[in-house]
Order: structure tokens, then sequence, then C-alpha cells
């Protein structure tokens, strides 16, 4: 299981632990944008949205697209990652809930979860055939999407 956390009390950005290699991901996001970067010591992957308009993003390193995600209901939280041919769910798990689930195959590999109502503390919680960069990248979304939210809802 992954951990993510807030490096600073003030910060937007995360930093997330438990990870095989042992060293943490730093999560970044651009200011008033929907794009950001994943850091993992020399490594820095890129996210960026599509277009301005557009519900889809990429993950990319070096200039090569590395995942795709795209939202699947115009209406709903609910997006569907891509890694080659494999496809994954990315769903909001209900209307009170801030919760996402991981879904492969019509099955749930994951969830994406504040630790508490008042936490800011976010448990990544995936089964071991659900590649980290994949939990990531989701996390990523999630993250964004809960930023978006409280952007929208502070004005």
């Amino acid at each position: 299981m992954l951990t993510a956390k807030h490096p600073s009390l003030f910060s937007s950005n995360y930093e997330v632990e438990g990870l095989r290699t042992g060293v943490n991901v730093q999560v970044r996001f651009r200011a008033l944008s929907s794009n950001g970067h994943l850091i993992q010591g020399d490594k820095i992957w890129e996210t960026k949205k599509k277009g301005v308009l557009s519900g889809s993003w990429v993950l990319e390193s070096g200039g090569q697209v590395l995942m795709e995600a795209g939202r699947t209901k115009l209406l709903r939280s609910e997006y569907e990652l891509s890694i080659g041919a494999v496809r994954y769910i990315l769903k909001h798990q209900g209307f009170l809930s801030t919760a996402f689930e991981l879904i492969q195959d019509g099955r749930r590999v994951g969830t994406i979860a504040r630790q508490g109502i008042f936490s800011t503390k976010v448990l990544i919680d995936c089964g071991p055939d659900v590649p980290e960069l994949v939990q990531l990248f989701a996390f990523w979304l999630v993250a964004d999407i809960w930023r978006r939210s409280n952007r929208n809802t502070s004005t």
C-alpha cells in the first residue's frame, strides 16, 4: 500500500511513500492548470492535459507517451486509463464520498481514498498486479480532481 501526504501545511503537492524501490515520489501540480510532474530521484514523468477543454491527459517521459487517461462519462468522475493494451477504469465511489476505485476487467483492483474525513493523508491501496506507475498516475488524476473541486467551491 502506498501513502501520500502533503510535504508542508499549505502545499497542494504530495509525497508518496511505500514504493518498492524505497525512493519516494513527489507529485507536483502546476498552478492554475491541470498539468504536473511525478518525480522520483532523477526520473521525471510529466502529466499533460491534451487540450484546454479536453477531458484527456497523458503521462510522458522524455517526450514518449507512457499512459493515457480520458473521461468516459460527461457528468461523472469516471476515467479510462490505458497503458498499451491494458485498460483500467478509475471511478468515483459514490455521491458523498471522495474515494475512487480502480477497476480492471470488471473487478476492483484498488482504491484511492483519504485516510479520514479531516485527514490530508491518502491511502493508495492496489493489488500487487497493478504497476506502481499506474497507481501513481491514477493518484495524480484523483488529487487533481480534488484540487479542482476545492478551487471551485472556495470561490
